[in-house]
């Protein structure tokens, strides 16, 4: 509950999980040595097979039917309630009157830049090399409730991949979890930090198949950066060689062969069977060591020299122009 400027819970008992995340079995297991009850509220969509347990209940919508289990489940304010990526909107009504007001939101990623979703893939774009393990109140607004509580690190130059930042993220968050239940448990106050509108962006989600297109113009760095912001755990990058569509991972800028002229974007100009060089449009080239059919088949082998790598114009007008919700039951339609 929030008085004079703090957040604090009184003689904390019960901490429900919303929505999804690798760690949540390690985070009951933290909340058993404290001595805390744990509950896992998901989506249809977001439901894991970590989390078939009797203490998951899963909700399409946050509906009569959950407003209904949950008013019956928590008879008093000893709780608080952690989003992790929840399907659901959350509205100011069911905020205060259903959750009391203790309902924030774990974001790893800057606020109040970074609002939104498909954080990795926008960083990796951006070439953000700072992480935050952070958490918020949530207020019925877009990742804009105050900040609680934040730690910053330096993301490991090895970290590249989308896959890569969640290891990394995840390894991070456990500490930071601790220690933030652990002050709850004790009936620490925190102070609300406000969040400074006239910086913030935010980010609409991406959809690997649709937002996903190479558009081989773009200059070599950025050009990278897109092709792992779709790599593992995604399904790659896409683009085409001649009529067929294949996806891209485990490309790396390569400077070695400054030899290029921008109309020469995209040529296969080597193969070496295992790995593939590819000209850029600054003079610069790529080595991709992964090309996948639409099997889900490496053809780097069968892939010949003077093979042009390219993404029809339709493709990229499409990925420019769709946006993409998701909600409980997953991608809408």
């Amino acid at each position: 509950m929030i008085s004079d400027g703090q957040f604090s819970i009184e003689d904390l008992k019960t901490v429900y999980l919303l929505g999804a995340a690798e760690n949540f079995p390690i985070y009951e297991e933290i909340n058993k040595e404290l001595g805390l009850k744990t509950v896992f509220i998901t989506a249809p969509d977001q439901l894991h097979s970590l989390l078939k347990s009797e203490n998951t209940k899963v909700f399409k919508s946050l509906n009569s039917e959950f407003l209904d289990w949950f008013k019956k489940e928590q008879k008093d304010n000893s709780f608080i309630c952690i989003s992790f990526g929840a399907r659901w909107i959350f509205k100011d009504s069911v905020i205060q009157d259903v959750f009391q007001g203790n309902l924030v939101n774990f974001h790893a990623a800057r606020l109040p830049f970074d609002r939104g979703a498909g954080g990795y893939s926008w960083r990796i774009m951006r070439g953000d090399r700072i992480s935050m393990q952070l958490v918020h109140l949530v207020d019925g607004g877009l990742d804009t409730g105050y900040v609680l509580r934040k730690q910053a690190s330096v993301i490991p130059p090895s970290v590249r991949k989308p896959v890569e930042f969640i290891h990394y993220d995840n390894q991070m968050s456990v500490p930071f979890y601790r220690d933030f239940i652990s002050q709850l448990l004790k009936g620490e106050a925190f102070p609300l930090e406000k969040q400074n509108d006239d910086i913030s962006f935010y980010m609409p989600r991406l959809n690997t198949d649709i937002h996903g297109f190479i558009d081989w113009n773009m200059p070599d760095s950025d050009l990278e950066r897109f092709i792992l912001a779709f790599d593992e755990p995604y399904a790659g990058a896409s683009t085409f060689i001649g009529d067929k569509k294949v996806r891209i991972k485990d490309c790396q800028y390569h400077g070695g062969e400054s030899v290029f002229s921008p109309y020469m974007r995209g040529l296969i100009v080597r193969n070496n069977k295992e790995w593939i060089v590819v000209a850029g449009a600054n003079k610069g080239a790529f080595v991709i060591q992964t090309v996948l059919d639409e099997a889900g088949k490496n053809i780097i082998p069968l892939l010949k020299e003077g093979d042009r790598l390219h993404t029809p114009s339709e493709y990229l007008d499409t990925s420019f122009s769709e946006r993409v919700f998701y909600g409980a039951e997953g991608l809408k339609k």
